[in-house]
């Protein structure tokens, strides 16, 4: 072999292995920006996460969970479309990447399509059949499209896969009220606030259905409860101002019935009723 050949041989190598560690430095880099997205969305900077997540794509961009990650992004920015071909992107380089079918059912969830959106836990699912949130969300798309029995089956097994988890108690909470099975739905909204004593919502409802069964006492403690963490929502203040009324403290009713109309931004049957309760109220 002449030493002009085992010159170009040697030539040849040296390049290939520096190609090979250029490639190896951006797949690393690559890496690193794809953590920064996720710890950036975590501290809601939206933006730097798109940043991110952009350089990321740009240095490999064969990267399944870097097109699901910056979908979600562009969802949380409510560009819809560009998430949904993030997510589908996804999918082209991993079929088998459950995560990218959860978010893009999120998507479709987020723009009301509800059946796209359950479409697409079901195949989560089929991949990854111990996957809570995904059995969770199919749950609240099956509930949205009235089918509350098998929003309920899927509550249950999140809460079989994952016990500790308060959201899905509570939503099962909603669905066996919606079915008008109260006791059953204060039983899940007791184990959500367990969970999650600053989960305003849960109190909410709770207050609610305990209004419905009478335990005015339960009512008025859930409604202050969610005052508390959440002060500025008009609606608390009208049915505490209830609540106040059945136990016979017009001083605390009419109070409360005064703070809903200083707040509330709208004129409805509500509000109607609030004035009307002030005037008869007030000496």
């Amino acid at each position: 072999m002449s030493r002009v050949i085992k010159r170009l041989i040697i030539l040849s190598s040296v390049g290939l292995l520096a190609a090979c560690a250029l490639t190896m430095n951006a797949s690393k880099r690559a890496e690193s920006f794809r953590m920064q997205g996720g710890a950036l969305i975590e501290s809601g900077d939206v933006q730097g996460a798109l940043d991110a997540f952009n350089r990321a794509i740009e240095l490999d961009s064969e990267v399944a969970v870097a097109y699901a990650s910056r979908g979600n992004v562009h969802r949380a920015m409510w560009n819809f479309q560009a998430a949904i071909a993030d997510h589908t992107r996804a999918i082209e380089l991993d079929p088998n990447l459950a995560i990218a079918y959860f978010e893009l059912g999120n998507t479709h969830g987020a723009l009301g399509d509800l059946e796209a959106a359950r479409a697409n836990y079901n195949r989560a699912i089929e991949l990854d059949p111990a996957f809570p949130p995904a059995y969770h969300h199919r749950g609240n798309a099956s509930g949205g499209l009235g089918d509350l029995e098998a929003a309920i089956s899927d509550y249950n097994r999140a809460i079989e896969l994952d016990p500790a988890f308060p959201r899905a108690y509570y939503d099962r909470g909603n669905a066996s009220g919606g079915l008008g099975d109260l006791e059953a739905a204060i039983s899940d909204y007791n184990r959500a606030v367990e969970l999650d004593p600053s989960f305003p919502r849960a109190y909410y409802d709770r207050g609610n259905a305990n209004t419905v069964l009478g335990n005015l006492e339960a009512a008025l403690a859930d409604y202050t409860r969610f005052i508390e963490l959440e002060p500025v929502f008009a609606p608390t203040y009208y049915h505490r101002a209830k609540v106040r009324e059945k136990l016979g403290d017009v001083e605390g009713a009419l109070a409360d019935y005064q703070h809903f109309m200083a707040i509330t931004p709208i004129d409805d049957e509500l509000s109607g009723d609030a004035r009307q309760r002030i005037e008869e109220m007030t000496p």
